[in-house]
């Protein structure tokens, strides 16, 4: 609702009067509005969340209780099975387990992103490491392939563990678009400028079938995959990330085929004697 409330305005020299009219609003309705949006917003993502969760869980689920079935129905006569059976069921088992896991962990990252803590430390030591964890996984045959092409002294200034997840979720995506007998993962990275300011970047380049023009912004979009056993979250995850450190997020072609995922970081001042 409105209201007009008329007011006498300063008198000038010539005491010619004057007024001002104040229009007071009542915005509570407005507020209401506003707030019943919202909640209609986060019901909507939360649907959308939930769906997710349910279609990422259903094919591991279907495998696990697939293999556990077969188990059960030998309980009592285990020593009979073919070991090469037996290493097989436990290990699909083992292996949509921790599919199930990561599952939750991107949902969990991606609804409740952590404060940025930086710190100064190796790029290369970081990514040794998550080359080495890749190396044990279903990936394992694409991770052996992944090259660093950077100074093995360069430093970065981030936050170590979520800087990890982004390369994590990047060279999960590389060794996945090459596959077990493809071509080759590369992890760059140099110091450079960008408008002004000092700046880490990072690419991770991979040999793979690329990713179309037109989907290079929507692969960012939370939910949106094109990989079958894919949450969706993995690239909002490292969007997600990177805004929170002021850097930036981009895909470009690599040459002469896959893509390239580029990423920056901005660095502090260097401190001056």
């Amino acid at each position: 609702s409105y209201s007009n409330l008329n007011m006498p305005a300063e008198q000038g020299r010539e005491a010619t009067a004057s007024w001002k009219v104040v229009t007071l609003q009542d915005i509570s309705q407005i507020e209401r509005m506003e707030q019943q949006i919202h909640e209609a917003e986060k019901l909507a993502a939360v649907g959308q969340m939930s769906g997710s969760v349910a279609h990422g869980f259903r094919n591991p689920l279907a495998a696990s209780s697939g293999s556990a079935q077969i188990l059960a129905l030998d309980q009592d006569n285990l020593a009979a099975i073919d070991p090469a059976t037996f290493r097989t069921l436990v290990g699909i088992i083992l292996r949509e387990s921790v599919r199930m896991a990561k599952t939750i962990t991107d949902f969990l990252q991606f609804a409740r992103p952590a404060a940025v803590q930086p710190e100064w430390f190796s790029l290369g030591r970081l990514v040794d490491e998550v080359i080495a964890s890749l190396l044990q996984g279903p990936l394992g045959a694409a991770a052996a392939r992944v090259d660093r092409e950077f100074d093995a002294n360069l430093g970065c200034w981030a936050d170590r563990q979520q800087v990890q997840t982004v390369l994590v979720h990047l060279l999960e995506n590389g060794c996945a678009a090459v596959g077990a007998e493809g071509g080759r993962v590369t992890v760059a990275a140099a110091e450079t400028q960008q408008g002004g300011q000092e700046v880490l970047q990072i690419e991770v380049r991979d040999q793979g079938p690329g990713i179309a023009p037109h989907l290079r912004t929507r692969v960012f979009e939370p939910f949106f995959s094109n990989r079958a056993d894919g949450t969706g979250l993995g690239l909002s995850i490292v969007r997600q990330i990177i805004d929170n450190h002021r850097g930036t997020v981009a895909i470009a072609d690599n040459t002469p085929a896959g893509c390239i995922v580029r990423l920056t970081l901005p660095l502090p001042p260097r401190s001056t004697p």
